[in-house]
């Protein structure tokens, strides 16, 4: 009831002389994943936006038609809302373009069309209820040797389109991509292992044992032995006090 009464309302608006395009909806302003109203890039990169939508009562926005003016391509519909279409309300709408191949700088337009009620429309060549809407100078294509001054943006990677101050901005917020950069750029050495200490020479055993052990990690030969094998002479004391040394 409620709704016939306002679509009643409108039909008399219009008969005593009111624009219908009072009804229409609007797209109030436009900005880019750098947050400005323009962004800059190399031909054929895809920038990301939110259209700024304001949708009156008895208005449906189904479809976007997207256009980048002087690329010679063809403009791009989208649709939008889900199966309601954008009913009243206002609404920040994803949207995308792409840059145009030459450089300079370049007006896109955003049209919105749709059915209020339980019909659809097929395309945006009538039901036009947000009229072709130009932002100017949105998109600047720049060529890809260009190099970036200190406050222009990246023209690829991560921080496409992103001027100086946003990407400092970003970095602040992100500590842990500062802190990988810092890990490629000064890599923590890594220590030196401290070398092995020598075994000490066994005790407690035999002088022809211990005299084995000196011979066999080289603290004295078998010409050193003195008076012979068993003998706990001067040059074995000396080879058992090296070796005692040596593993400390």
């Amino acid at each position: 009831m409620y709704k016939k009464a306002l679509m009643s309302a409108v039909s008399v608006a219009m008969v005593l002389g009111f624009s219908a395009s009072a009804f229409a909806a609007t797209a109030t302003n436009i900005k880019f994943q750098n947050g400005d109203t323009a962004i800059q890039g190399t031909g054929g990169t895809v920038v990301n936006a939110k259209v700024h939508l304001v949708v009156p009562i008895n208005e449906t926005v189904e479809k976007l038609e997207l256009d980048v003016l002087g690329d010679n391509l063809a403009s791009v519909t989208i649709d939008v809302g889900g199966d309601k279409g954008l009913e009243e309300g206002t609404y920040d709408q994803d949207v995308q373009f792409t840059l145009p191949p030459n450089t300079g700088n370049y007006t896109v337009t955003v049209k919105g069309c749709g059915l209020y009620g339980p019909l659809r429309t097929v395309d945006c060549s009538s039901n036009v209820v947000l009229p072709a809407t130009p932002f100017a100078g949105a998109l600047k294509v720049v060529a890809s040797n260009t190099t970036s001054s200190s406050n222009s943006s990246s023209t690829g990677g991560l921080f496409t389109g992103m001027s100086l101050t946003d990407m400092l901005s970003w970095l602040t917020t992100h500590g842990e991509v500062v802190a990988a950069f810092r890990a490629i750029l000064n890599p923590t050495p890594t220590p030196t292992p401290a070398p092995a200490k020598p075994a000490c020479p066994p005790s407690g055993v035999s002088t022809l044992t211990l005299q084995g052990w000196l011979v066999d990690h080289r603290y004295m030969t078998e010409a050193q032995v003195n008076t012979g094998p068993g003998i706990y002479g001067p040059k074995t004391i000396a080879a058992q006090q090296v070796a005692m040394l040596a593993c400390q």
